[in-house]
This record gives C-alpha cells, sequence and structure tokens, in this order.
C-alpha cells in the first residue's frame, strides 16, 4: 500500500488530472526541479499559469484589435505595441460591457458557478 504524505481529497478527476499534466510538463521543462506541495503550489504551478495567461491574453488583445475596439500603436524602436480604447467605439464597448457584467454566482458565461 502507497502511504502518501499528503492529504487525499475526492476532487474532480479532470481538475487532477489536469494538474497532474502540469506538474509533469514543468517536470519536463526542468528535469531537475524537486520541491515540497507548497513549492509547487507556488512556484511551478503559478509559473505555467502565468505562461498560459500570458497566451490568452495576447490572443483577447489580438480578439479586441480585429474587432476595432481597441488601437495598437507600434512605437519605432520598441518589439512591443502598446493598446488603447478605441474612443470612436467607446458607445459599442459600454453596451458591451454592460451586457457582460459578471453576477457573483454566475460566470460571465450565465452558468451557475458552484
Amino acid at each position: 500500500m502507497h502511504h502518501s504524505l499528503f492529504v487525499k481529497r475526492d476532487h474532480d478527476f479532470t481538475q487532477k488530472s489536469a494538474i497532474a499534466q502540469e506538474i509533469l510538463a514543468y517536470l519536463a521543462e526542468h528535469p531537475s526541479a524537486q520541491d515540497t506541495l507548497e513549492g509547487i503550489v507556488h512556484w511551478w504551478l503559478m509559473e505555467r499559469k502565468i505562461k498560459y495567461n500570458h497566451m490568452l491574453v495576447a490572443e483577447a488583445l489580438d480578439e479586441l484589435i480585429e474587432r476595432g475596439l481597441i488601437l495598437e500603436k507600434k512605437t519605432q524602436g520598441s518589439k512591443q505595441a502598446s493598446v488603447r480604447l478605441n474612443s470612436a467605439r467607446r458607445a459599442e464597448i459600454t453596451a458591451f460591457l454592460k451586457k457582460r457584467q459578471v453576477d457573483p454566482k454566475k460566470g460571465i458565461s450565465g452558468e451557475v458557478v458552484p
């Protein structure tokens, strides 16, 4: 029988599987890494989440630029562009945001959050 130092709980299998994949991905990128539960949560998983969120933010910005809701400004000598609100579309943006306000008991899509 395998004894774990960590408390076993009955969490959603999909969530556990996703976390397990993140841990393995981190170890594949850093094969000599080792850490405690707290270190893994704080450093390994947070680092991967930040990378993932960076990608999602970039994709969201691309979508907003394509829709013309924000404007992209490329600065000479800089590798990265900056973005700002497209003032000409302010009324449309305000209407969109009012429709998408988040209810604390519901997600953005309107689904009930447990």
